[in-house]
Parts: C-alpha cells; sequence; structure tokens
C-alpha cells in the first residue's frame, strides 16, 4: 500500500471522509474514498472533483483528463457515464 492510499484511510478513519466500494459491470472492484468535493479511487489511481450533487445523481470532473463523468444512483445500482460510455456499478 503506498502513502497515498494510506492517507486516504487515515482521513476516512479520522471521520472526515467516506468510503464506497463497488463492483463495476466489466468484474473491477473500486474502492473511492471521499473527503470533501474530492474523491480517490484506490485501485485505479484516479481523482475526481464533485461539481454537483442532486437526489438520485452526481457530476464529477476527472481531476487528471477534464473529463466529465455523470452518476445516476437507483438503490444500490450506479450508472456512471463518462466519455467511453456507461458502466453499470454495484454498490457494496
Amino acid at each position: 500500500m503506498n502513502s497515498f492510499q494510506m492517507n486516504s484511510v487515515h482521513l476516512t478513519e479520522a471521520g472526515s471522509g467516506t468510503v464506497e466500494r463497488c463492483r463495476d459491470s466489466r468484474g473491477q472492484m473500486h474502492v473511492r474514498n471521499q473527503v470533501g468535493k474530492l474523491r480517490i479511487d484506490s485501485e485505479t489511481g484516479a481523482t475526481e472533483m464533485e461539481v454537483s450533487r442532486g437526489l438520485s445523481d452526481a457530476v464529477y470532473v476527472d481531476v487528471a483528463t477534464g473529463d466529465m463523468i455523470h452518476e445516476n444512483t437507483v438503490g444500490s445500482i450506479r450508472f456512471r457515464t463518462d466519455s467511453t460510455g456507461t458502466v453499470m456499478e454495484h454498490l457494496l
């Protein structure tokens, strides 16, 4: 585990963030830690910044690429749409 992931876990344990676990329709596991507006995927290393949030949807921007990501959540299923298409995620 690198120090970036360790810091992410430490921030969550301190109560200043949230951790989300999900498996996408491609079979990939994601563990995302969100602190404030920033969310880090510890499996892929992607960093995303939240730009808006509704009741069942949210919009993020990939910090590295500038790509917009739209997420729509229905129960424990999330539809995540970016420039490459839509991926379904099962929240754990």
